[in-house]
């Protein structure tokens, strides 16, 4: 099975295909996991974290459009080529469309994808890296306190980025922080 966010909320509720997966792990840490301490804690998994997951993914999942962008086996965007090629790169994420918190979400993916390929360039020579320009309208519909480190720590892998959005105040306390301590 493909690891698409559809076979993770199958991971949390169905047994049988949990067992068909965990079978195949080559990682023994891993198995154990699901093998030992998922069974002998699932109530207080469920109680919790695994319900409150749950809930998130039947919601993520409600509509086609984002159970069609989300459920798939494989990725088809290989963002670290978007970047070594100089890649032009058009994002639509409409929260008319979507709803607001999916395009939140959808839009924290892939600011978050865009991150570990900037940061895949380490096996790159810093004189080889060529810039990649990364442009966010509506910012404040994407910005979580991870951003304080995509901003820290992508700059010397070159991705080079830029936030618009209206007024300050649309954005949170430490969001606002890693904005201003970054630039």
């Amino acid at each position: 099975p493909g690891t698409s966010i559809v076979s993770l909320r199958r991971m949390l509720s169905d047994d049988d295909f949990r067992q068909q997966v965990v079978k195949r792990c080559p990682d023994e840490s891993v198995r154990r996991f699901w093998d030992v301490e998922f069974p002998s804690r699932r109530g207080e998994f469920e109680a919790g974290p695994v319900s409150q997951l749950l809930n998130r993914l039947d919601e993520l999942l409600a509509t086609d459009m984002m159970r069609n962008i989300l459920g798939q086996p494989t990725n088809s965007f290989d963002f670290r080529e978007f970047m070594d090629n100089r890649k032009i790169v058009l994002f639509k994420i409409s929260k008319g469309v979507l709803g607001a918190e999916n395009a939140s979400l959808l839009g924290s993916l892939i600011t978050w994808k865009l991150y570990e390929a900037a940061m895949s360039r380490a096996d790159t020579s810093a004189e080889s890296r060529q810039d990649f320009y990364f442009y966010v309208d509506e910012f404040q519909n994407f910005a979580t306190s991870s951003f304080g480190e995509i901003l820290s720590e992508s700059r010397k892998y070159r991705l080079c980025m830029t936030f618009a959005n209206q007024y300050l105040g649309q954005f949170a306390g430490d969001v606002k922080a890693s904005v201003f301590g970054n630039i």
